[in-house]
């Protein structure tokens, strides 16, 4: 899939990691009305398998959780998009936490997708899209801080 477009993914919601889930989505519909001038394109969003987008590769993505904002460290490993809901993608990877990795799986929904009104200010034939989506993932239970 290739698109002419720079995607920057925001968030992914509240994570369903921790033994105590803590809600931040306040915090981040504050900070998203700073970057409120895009045009919804979730429809168009349906077109694109963004598959790829999020497969780690080589890289990990660090995230916080917790009260005491715990630093913990995904892998994506397989992602496939959902032929019956063309913004889900169902997931498996891996987490890292306190040094104890564990596997996952679940699914990753596209629920806001705006195009920005400016082009990026590296390169201007880019429009950047602002991506919103929520996750759930699933440990094995068994596993220690597992959630």
């Amino acid at each position: 899939m290739k698109i002419t477009v720079l995607f920057m993914l925001v968030t992914l919601g509240a994570s369903v990691f921790a033994q105590k889930k803590v809600d931040y989505s306040a915090e981040w519909a504050r900070e998203l009305d700073n970057y409120s001038d895009g045009m919804d394109v979730l429809e168009e969003m349906k077109r694109h398998d963004l598959s790829s987008f999020w497969l780690s590769g080589t890289q990990s993505q660090n995230g916080v959780y917790g009260d005491d904002y715990w630093r913990i460290e995904f892998h994506l490993s397989e992602i496939e998009q959902d032929n019956a809901d063309l913004l889900s993608y169902r997931v498996k990877g891996k987490d890292s936490h306190k040094n104890v990795i564990t596997p996952f799986e679940g699914t990753i929904h596209i629920t806001q997708s705006l195009r920005y009104s400016k082009p990026h200010e590296m390169n201007d034939s880019v429009y950047p899209l602002r991506i919103i989506a929520v996750y759930e993932f699933t440990e094995d239970n068994a596993s220690k801080y597992s959630g």
